[in-house]
């Protein structure tokens, strides 16, 4: 199939490598009786993994999947010591939360591509309007939903950040392609997580508007950091190479 290959295996490898740990180090939660399988888990985590081993590329991908896993742990660790979040363990937060976050950013990535090429037939001018329309309403939505949280410090990091984004978006059909699909995927894994009670919002909303439009930004967020990353890596590496050159 078209954008399948090699690497697409090892993709599957790696999934399969992070199932077996997670049975292994949490076997505690899970259940192996056929009551209690859950089709829409497999579903999500079949299409994730299936998405992130279409059109693979090593070194974009692992950079994006780092900073997901890391901008996850920070998302993770404020929703849940500020209370605008509980996960059934009660911890802040659970660690076996923290893989899926590198498999949906690679996963949205590669639906924001088929979105992309819808968004691109809008027009530069039109895909801006909607843009900002659509970052307006959702920074609005979360400054008002995270108001039960604003005394904690980790509230006004997480604005900080969503306020670093927006101020230096310029590929705006990119960035509105990530955030549709991001929201897209993101409505699926909100919806499973709510409504089988692994997490529950203060608002007991399954999910809340504001859950699954963050989604959609966090995927905007984690392709602006990789991109900054990127360019910090290519940067080092150059001046490395100019000064082996001086030295030798």
């Amino acid at each position: 199939m078209s954008g399948y290959d090699k690497k697409s295996g090892a993709v599957w490898g790696i999934a399969l490598a992070v199932a077996t740990a997670a049975f292994v180090i949490w076997r505690r939660y899970i259940s192996l009786r056929w009551e209690d399988f859950d089709g829409l888990l497999v579903l999500s985590w079949v299409l994730m993994v299936g998405l992130g081993a279409w059109r693979v590329n090593i070194k974009r991908d692992v950079t994006l999947a780092l900073v997901a896993f890391g901008g996850g742990a920070i998302i993770e660790t404020w929703g849940t010591r500020s209370g605008l979040w509980t996960y059934f363990t009660h911890e802040e937060p659970p660690l076996f939360i923290l893989p899926a976050w590198p498999f949906a950013a690679i996963a949205t990535e590669r639906i924001s591509f088929m979105v992309g090429k819808g968004i691109k037939q809008l027009g530069p001018k039109t895909a801006r309007r909607i843009e900002v329309a659509s970052l307006g309403v959702f920074c609005a939505l979360l400054l008002w939903w995270t108001r039960p949280a604003w005394s904690s410090h980790w509230t006004w990091l997480a604005l900080g950040f969503v306020l670093l984004v927006v101020s230096t978006t310029k590929a705006t059909q990119d960035d509105l392609a990530r955030f549709v699909a991001g929201s897209i995927l993101g409505y699926l894994l909100e919806y499973w997580g709510t409504t089988r009670e692994c997490w529950t919002y203060y608002d007991h909303l399954t999910p809340p508007l504001t859950s699954v439009l963050s989604h959609g930004f966090a995927t905007v967020a984690f392709a602006r950091f990789a991109h900054w990353a990127t360019l910090a890596m290519s940067a080092i590496s150059a001046r490395n190479k100019r000064f082996e050159t001086l030295t030798s």
